[in-house]
């Protein structure tokens, strides 16, 4: 939505959300409660638009898998378009995001390239 605080608004007032939980480094905590996550989206939406296509979703009780997409138009100039590719792990408390924990499988920042239609879906049995 690029809006920080309506993107906040989806998350509990103790949320925790780790962009790159993959990595699970010391340098790169987690955003910690409603506040922090608002404004470190605000800081984030300063340098790049982003659109996310939420390719497959799985849900069990509160808990809800999915794979996301997100293209990146970057702020400054001259930067082409990129974008990166995760698992989105969330952890739901009365309709909202408890914690959201990302696990790369295109990292953050990468070339944009075209994929098949297949990508990034889960399979089913």
């Amino acid at each position: 939505t690029g809006d920080a605080e309506k993107i906040a608004s989806f998350f509990t007032e103790d949320a925790a959300f780790r962009g790159a939980a993959h990595i699970l480094d010391k340098t790169r905590p987690a955003w910690v409660g409603r506040e922090g996550i608002r404004t470190s989206v605000n800081n984030f939406l300063k340098i790049a638009k982003v659109k996310m296509i939420v390719v497959d979703t799985y849900a069990r009780g509160s808990f809800v898998l999915n794979s996301h997409q997100q293209l990146f138009e970057m702020n400054a100039p001259g930067q082409p378009p990129q974008e990166d590719w995760y698992f989105g792990c969330y952890f739901l408390r009365d309709g909202l995001i408890q914690e959201w924990n990302d696990y790369a499988f295109i990292p953050f920042s990468q070339p944009r390239e075209k994929h098949s239609s297949k990508f990034g879906k889960f399979i089913r049995m």
